[in-house]
Formats: C-alpha cells, structure tokens, sequence
C-alpha cells in the first residue's frame, strides 16, 4: 500500500469536491502545508453558496493524527491535520442577511433581562449574559458572541445553513440537466433563414 502524502490528500479532497458537488478552486481553497512534526491541510470556503459541513465532513477524513491508545493524548510527529474555515468575504456575505434581525431582537432585551427574544425568519433566540455581552440559544446550550450584531450574526447565518438539507454527491449534475432540458432549441424557418441572408447581403 503507497503512503499517501499531504499534498495528494489535498488533491484528492480537491477532486472530491469538484467532482462530487461542483466546487472548483474559485469557491474552495485546498492548501497542502509542512512543518518539522507534521502537516497540514488548510481549506477555506470563499463561496458563501458552499455547505460547510460538506466541505468538513469530506476534508477530515484526510485528518491524520496519532494518540495514545489509554490517555487519548496526541502523540507528537507525523501527525496531519486538517482546517475549515471561511473566508472573511464569505463570513461577511453570510452574515449580512442576519444583522438587521439579530439588533431588532437585542434591541427588544432589556439590561439585566434573564428572557430570550426569537430573531425573525430563525429559529434562533438571543439572550443577555451576566456580563453585559448578549448570547445565542440555536437548542440547549448557549454561545456568547459580544455585543454586536454583526458578530453574532455570522453564528445565525451558520446556524441555519446547519439546519438545512445538505447537498448529495452529483445533485449539482442532476440540476444542470434539468436546466438543460428547459431550455427550447431555437429552430430557423427557412423563411427566416432566406430574410437573415437577404439582411446580410444589403448590409454589405
């Protein structure tokens, strides 16, 4: 059996994706790095239109880490790991539709206010912490986010793309075909094929 470097595995997973969902190298960046106890492999999202648990799930299973089989610790050397991120762009993109939202819900909290408030078109909630900052409640647990919206709007944005149906391998050829096959062909009459001749000919 080959061993199979970082730099293939970067490879394959950019294949993966290509092939599989559509998504070339404009919307996901692939990255192959290496250092003296390992490697790594960086993928960023720059298409906001891309499922991230998609592009995660596909990237970390060319996750490569060794740990100690009773203490669970990772063992230092040879190890590759592997990173999913957004790009600023792309953060910025998905989390403009859930600003204005997310500040009319925070608005409506009062100081010191143990209630949570619905953000509108989510199923989110946003609550104020102890310590001023304001809180997201997407199911049981909680995440602080500061108090801004523009902050905590990006965590909404990933909240409800999470919660939607993920993309299959091959759905992006399946809807290309049927686009394909809405469009008529465009027949030319050979009445108007003699009349376009006719154009071309006074024209000239």
């Amino acid at each position: 059996m080959s061993h199979e470097t970082t730099t293939d595995a970067s490879a394959t997973i950019r294949k993966t994706l290509k092939d599989s969902y559509g998504w070339s190298s404009r919307k996901v960046s692939v990255r192959a790095e290496s250092f003296s106890m390992g490697s790594a492999i960086r993928v960023e999202i720059k298409d906001p239109s891309v499922n991230f648990q998609v592009v995660e799930a596909v990237a970390n299973g060319k996750e490569r880490v060794r740990r100690d089989e009773y203490s669970g610790e990772i063992l230092s050397g040879g190890n590759r790991y592997v990173s999913v991120s957004y790009s600023r762009d792309a953060e910025k993109a998905l989390a403009a539709p859930y600003v204005a939202p997310l500040q009319a819900a925070m608005d409506k909290l009062e100081p010191g206010s143990n209630t949570l408030e619905p953000i509108a078109g989510t199923h989110v909630l946003v609550g104020i912490t102890g310590v001023g900052g304001y809180q997201l409640w997407p199911d049981q647990a909680g995440m602080n986010f500061g108090a801004h919206a523009e902050g905590g709007a990006f965590y909404v944005a990933r909240y409800m793309a999470d919660a939607a149906p993920a993309p299959k391998p091959g759905d992006f050829k399946k809807k290309a075909k049927k686009a394909s096959a809405k469009r008529k062909p465009v027949t030319i009459t050979p009445a108007a094929r003699v009349a376009q001749t006719l154009t071309i000919n006074f024209g000239s």
